[in-house]
């Protein structure tokens, strides 16, 4: 099923005969679900929020991963499943978030492949500190909203700065971010 958006300052109550019929006309029927400016809708693993102008990153998966049972013994399944529960969205997390996720991913991965073992064994007690670490970090961390849309009429600001290792980049207009990123650096790119 899709799922068709259409925000509006003020209530509504009569959809649009012209645009139900075009969907008709192809054996689509739609159905309408009023919302109110409280209701936060998902929508393509995004939460759309204040009456349809924002977006933010599910509050779901957030609690999953700050509530995930970090006890020992943790399998390698379990740490992957652990981390692969937050998805890629550098615009919508802090930074520092997602290239310590990935970095982590990438060590867990490497650790079963160098010590050979199995998906169901346990990790290594210092990899899970790590990973209890990482999830205090995102714990610790304020979720905020992006503009839903950028201003075509607006200027954008641009930031980026690196070290060796990392860049990082923030795009901003009227002072809100609308895009922003971290990603660590390549030996070629170094």
């Amino acid at each position: 099923m899709d799922d068709i958006l259409s925000f509006h300052a003020t209530e509504t109550t009569v959809d649009d005969p012209e645009f139900v019929k075009v969907y008709e006309d192809h054996d689509l029927p739609l159905t309408s679900q009023q919302l109110t400016t409280q209701d936060v809708v998902f929508v393509l693993g995004v939460e759309v929020c204040d009456c349809g102008t924002r977006l933010r990153y599910p509050t779901k998966e957030i609690h999953t991963a700050v509530t995930w049972p970090l006890t020992t013994p943790v399998t390698y399944r379990q740490a992957l499943g652990f981390l692969g529960s937050l998805l890629q969205e550098a615009d919508l997390l802090p930074y520092h978030i997602l290239p310590c996720k990935n970095l982590l991913t990438g060590l867990v991965s490497k650790c079963r492949s160098k010590f050979d073992h199995g998906w169901d064994q346990a990790i290594p007690a210092d990899v899970l500190n790590l990973l209890s670490q990482w999830q205090e970090l995102l714990k610790s961390s304020t979720l905020t909203t992006i503009p839903r849309r950028v201003d075509l009429l607006t200027p954008l600001d641009i930031y980026a700065d690196a070290s060796k290792t990392m860049l990082a980049y923030t795009i901003e207009q009227s002072g809100d971010p609308v895009f922003r990123g971290q990603l660590p650096l390549t030996k070629s790119q170094k």
